[in-house]
């Protein structure tokens, strides 16, 4: 659908029959563009892929000053009124020259709860994606696929005894001695539906870009960011890096964002759904989450998972010191 997208004018010209169940929308004589000030997103053309429930956009980041805009290729997301809809796919190169602009491609595919979007070209659109503030430039696949599932399907088994991860919110771990143990037992939590839990995990991969364009969508979230306060636990071959903490106050959720670093030239797998938060002598497992289930070699890679309620129904204290647990 994305070449598609791309060989759209020829095809309709020369293939109609190719590009009969597409509708097509141009944006050249009514400018649709997100302004984040020193860059903003032009959307140029959108196509609606209408038996796949796919909508297909071109759009054109520039970038309005003397450096480099570097972001997250696989982040892109659609607002569609009060809703989020993460990319399924992209081809995007990942960053904005100086004083320049880039093309992109970005699809997005159904509902973040699995049924269909019928969303109509007619509607006013505006484009998420997450910038990367520091660091050096990563180069991105052509094509970026991100899971639209709250969970991605197990690639390996799970071993009977998961390695323990512990990371505070406030004060480095990573002096600190790593345990290896039986889990406590798992007290059942009461949760929001799947549909809800994957609305908290795409609004926290949005959330700066929410909380400055719409801050209302985010008013009753608190945040706790480690970036200037690290929280690193060190596996000898992996660490676990705790990034951002969100608490979806009128959800009972928390939503955490981590970052999984591979030490060694092999890929480590674990299991993508088996994430768990030890809270003092408690542990609740994750009610949803977006991990891939593989470290790449000498590479990291980012993980959101949500944890909701207590078994009492009562609050999960925040902050608190956890204990992030993975099946490896």
């Amino acid at each position: 659908m994305l070449d598609k997208a791309k060989a759209f004018p020829l095809l309709k010209k020369q293939h109609p029959d190719a590009v009969a169940d597409v509708d097509f929308v141009s944006y050249a004589d009514h400018a649709s563009v997100t302004d984040f000030n020193d860059y903003e997103i032009r959307l140029e053309e959108a196509y609606r892929f209408n038996h796949e429930d796919t909508l297909v956009f071109r759009a054109t980041l520039k970038n309005k000053t003397a450096a480099p805009i570097l972001y997250r290729p696989g982040s892109f997301a659609l607002r569609a009124g009060n809703r989020v809809y993460p990319q399924t796919l992209s081809d995007a190169p990942g960053v904005i020259p100086a004083d320049g602009e880039s093309a992109v491609y970005f699809a997005v595919t159904g509902a973040p709860d699995g049924g269909r979007n019928e969303l109509s070209l007619k509607n006013t659109f505006s484009v998420l994606v997450e910038r990367i503030a520091t660091g050096k430039l990563k180069t991105p696949p052509e094509q970026t696929a991100v899971s639209p599932t709250a969970v991605p399907p197990n690639p390996v088994t799970p071993t009977a005894q998961p390695a323990q991860v512990q990371p505070t919110l406030k004060q480095p771990a990573s002096d600190q001695p790593v345990q290896v143990e039986s889990a406590p037992a798992v007290h059942p939590t009461p949760e929001p539906s799947p549909e809800r839990l994957q609305s908290l995990l795409n609004k926290a991969k949005a959330f700066q870009l929410l909380k400055r364009h719409h801050p209302d969508v985010v008013a009753d979230v608190d945040v706790v960011n480690c970036t200037d306060n690290p929280s690193v636990t060190d596996l000898n071959d992996c660490e676990i890096r705790l990034e951002e903490a969100y608490r979806f106050n009128s959800d009972d959720t928390l939503v955490f964002r981590t970052t999984m670093k591979n030490k060694t030239a092999q890929p480590i797998r674990y299991n993508p759904t088996g994430f768990s938060l030890h809270a003092g002598n408690r542990v609740y497992r994750q009610a949803a989450g977006d991990a891939p289930g593989i470290i790449p070699p000498n590479g990291e890679s980012t993980v959101f998972f949500a944890v909701s309620g207590t078994a009492d129904r009562g609050p999960i204290e925040f902050p608190n010191t956890f204990t992030v647990m993975i099946d490896r």
